[in-house]
């Protein structure tokens, strides 16, 4: 079993990827490049919750 940091950090990378176009998180994907930083970053935080809360019920456990 995997630790909640170690879900957390996975999950924040999978919502990283979804947004950014590149390993450094510079360049928002196509259909994201025209909001700001902030509301992009609000998006990753938001998907990487829904991720991690997904992850902890696949393993049947809970967030502590």
């Amino acid at each position: 079993m995997r630790t909640l940091d170690q879900l957390k950090a996975h999950a924040l990378a999978i919502a990283e990827m979804h947004f950014y176009s590149d390993v450094h998180d510079v360049t928002p994907w196509e259909p994201f490049e025209h909001h700001d930083a902030e509301w992009i970053e609000a998006q990753v935080a938001d998907m990487a919750d829904i991720i991690t809360y997904a992850m902890v019920w696949a393993q049947e456990g809970m967030l502590t």
